[in-house]
């Protein structure tokens, strides 16, 4: 009996054939080159196909078409494979809950152990789309999960507040200067600082107060950061965290977004784009905390 494929090889250059020749071999997987085609095979082994290794230079057009084939196929995880993306597209394809991305040049060994470990993963539907929940940073795909994992018990949806609230927000920055001019300039625009130079600070203010939202500089210089978004995700679990970092290290930073930072913005950064980060954020928040209702569903 002919075994069905497991993995959907998007490589509409030839890249990855050329750069992992032997990987083919190793795997059930099936290539191609055109996004109609992946659709395709994803409608005819939807039972069977758990990954989609995508492997192009990333654009916005790449971000809306793995946007789509996410809203329409709930299992397939994906392993992004690049020569070249910028940090704009970076930031708006990390939000679509994607596994890993590599730049080409990775070892195939790396590739293999990912692939390894989705296909060791045994879990239920109702167990992976918790897990989306989790890790989705999209609102349009958020909610769109939401729908599917929505169940027979009963939910009352809860009303956005029509009555205007100022956030206040936590900035986490060794730097004094550049801490205080986020905090000032901030306030211009109404909204509530409370500033932190190191790590134990942070914490110590999680503890005491709430906050709508976090803003934290990757180099702290008394925790990692990855540990310190660990604990601020579990003393202030309802703060969502944007980054603040002078690097442009791409598997850094989806490790930081699976820990649990929302968004991050490198450093030096327009005041304003890190306004509109902030609002998008709050947004984004706020509609993840609501349940679904019925009437929803039939909309």
């Amino acid at each position: 009996m002919e075994k069905t494929p497991t993995i959907i090889i998007f490589d509409p250059k030839k890249r990855f054939q050329q750069s992992f020749p032997s990987f083919k071999n190793k795997q059930l997987c099936i290539y191609c080159t055109t996004h109609n085609h992946v659709l395709m095979l994803l409608n005819y082994y939807s039972k069977s196909i758990r990954i989609i290794i995508y492997c192009t230079s990333f654009t916005m057009s790449d971000y809306e078409s793995i946007k789509t084939i996410k809203q329409a196929f709930i299992i397939p995880e994906f392993i992004l494979i690049s020569c070249n993306y910028d940090i704009t597209t970076f930031s708006e394809i990390a939000k679509l809950g994607i596994f890993s991305i590599h730049n080409i040049s990775v070892h195939e060994a790396i590739i293999d152990l990912d692939v390894n470990e989705i296909l060791a993963l045994k879990a239920s539907l109702e167990t992976i789309l918790k897990n989306r929940l989790r890790y989705v940073l999209d609102k349009d795909l958020f909610q769109t999960y939401q729908h599917f994992s929505y169940s027979s018990i009963s939910l009352h949806k809860k009303q956005l507040s029509s009555k205007p609230t100022i956030p206040k927000l936590l900035i986490i920055e060794d730097n004094i200067v550049l801490n205080n001019k986020i905090c000032s300039w901030l306030k211009s625009y109404s909204i509530k600082t409370a500033a932190a130079f190191n790590a134990k600070e942070a914490i110590l203010l999680c503890r005491k107060m709430p906050f709508d939202l976090i803003i934290l500089d990757l180099g702290l210089p008394d925790n990692s950061s990855t540990d310190l978004i660990s604990q601020l995700r579990f003393v202030s679990k309802n703060s969502p965290i944007i980054l603040l970092t002078a690097y442009k290290d791409y598997e850094s930073l989806l490790h930081c977004m699976q820990k649990g930072a929302f968004e991050y913005i490198t450093k030096p950064f327009d005041p304003k784009l890190l306004l509109k980060k902030i609002h998008q954020t709050l947004t984004f928040s706020r509609v993840r905390r609501l349940p679904l209702s019925k009437d929803d569903l039939l909309l």
